[in-house]
């Protein structure tokens, strides 16, 4: 009941720093689909903080569990950069730990909206890129031709936002 009672406020803070994001940095996501991500991250991680509330005897016991598993949440939840090697087989219990992750939900629903269907700009005979369009800021923009292909090396080939989404319900 106390999440219920609790979701306008967490939602409106959430709404409010989608709105700022989506128009201080120019995202292509649309305002509906960060809002709607954050606000579902959020309720998440409020359920699961009551949630280790209630499995322990004291607020000073409920804080020694929940700060680290939520630091433990952050760091699994975070998607390597460099990439993904599809050969090397993952330990279980980190799978099982980035599967729990509702971070983990949110930024791979964040990036797939953001990516999916993007077009870096026309190439050259060369294959320099001769126009920027959509061009996100990130390193190495020669590299990638577009955000499919950033998707693919992010281990997100197959991922759709939807079914992203409905991990974090």
């Amino acid at each position: 009941a106390k999440v219920v009672a609790e979701i306008p406020l967490d939602s409106f803070f959430s709404l409010t720093f989608a709105a700022m994001l989506k128009y201080l940095t120019g995202l292509r996501s649309s305002l509906r689909t960060l809002a709607g991500t954050f606000c579902l991250m959020t309720v998440s991680s409020v359920s699961l903080g009551f949630a280790v509330g209630s499995i322990t005897s004291s607020v000073e016991s409920a804080m020694s569990l929940g700060v680290p598993l939520m630091v433990i949440f952050m760091i699994v939840g975070v998607i390597n950069p460099s990439g993904v090697d599809a050969s090397q087989q993952a330990n279980q219990l980190l799978t099982l730990l980035k599967a729990l992750s509702p971070i983990r939900w949110a930024i791979e629903a964040l990036v797939t909206a953001e990516f999916q269907g993007m077009e870096f700009g026309k190439r050259n005979r060369w294959g320099q890129l001769s126009e920027l369009k959509d061009l996100p800021a990130m390193g190495a923009l020669a590299v990638v031709k577009n955000g499919d292909e950033v998707l693919a090396n992010l281990g997100l080939k197959d991922a759709q936002y939807s079914n992203l989404i409905q991990n974090l319900v």
